[in-house]
């Protein structure tokens, strides 16, 4: 995992897992940062296996992360931005499997080019969350500008069902709802009101 934040005033701290271990930062880390200044993250990332033979988390895997540390990112006032590091792994390097490998694995595609789970993860990210007897579902549509809607669609059996009416996005594209059935959930980026397909989220299982 790759992740680095700034203060508004320009320091720099780089966190094993920010988004669930700030709390737990050295206090040193904390000198001259005050409640008031924001916190700017510039950059994000999980590495992958393949190709980095020497860490466990999937592609898969890794899209699903993305996605939840987006979701908290979102939730955390003091985070004012959220930054994908990098788009292409860094290719393997000459000598050692050690060396071969010492480069960051954290993007959205190999290194040749083809994409990983996570590209579209990335462009439709998808949390769901357990919330009484049901579920909250947050998402985002990343294409676009302005206002966009989304079909929200429910796992009933080895089908998808469509669960409930078109949802408008905020202008940056994100929204969140809560829903009685505790179930699997996707969406699909649609053109309009009664409109057509754009691209489809991954499917999001309830998580705590």
């Amino acid at each position: 995992m790759c992740s680095t934040v700034n203060t508004a005033r320009g320091d720099e701290l780089k966190v094993v897992d920010f988004t669930t271990k700030y709390h737990s930062v050295p206090a040193w880390l904390y000198s001259g940062i005050t409640k008031h200044l924001g916190i700017y993250n510039t950059e994000f990332g999980f590495q992958t296996n393949p190709p980095d033979p020497f860490v466990s988390t999937s592609p898969t895997r890794a899209a699903q992360i993305i996605n939840e540390k987006e979701e908290f990112s979102y939730r955390y006032s003091r985070l004012k931005s959220y930054s994908q590091y990098l788009l292409y792994d860094d290719p393997p390097r000459s000598g050692s499997a050690a060396l071969r490998w010492a480069g960051f694995q954290t993007g959205l595609r190999f290194p040749g080019g083809a994409v990983k789970p996570g590209y579209d993860a990335y462009k439709y990210p998808i949390v769901v969350r357990r919330k009484g007897k049901g579920v909250y579902v947050w998402g985002r549509v990343r294409p676009g500008k302005g206002i966009r809607y989304v079909q929200l669609e429910r796992r009933s059996g080895s089908s998808w069902v469509k669960d409930g009416a078109e949802i408008d996005t905020n202008f940056s594209g994100y929204f969140k709802v809560n829903k009685s059935k505790r179930a699997t959930y996707r969406f699909n980026y649609i053109t309009g009101i009664g409109g057509t397909t754009i691209g489809t989220s991954r499917a999001a299982s309830p998580i705590k």
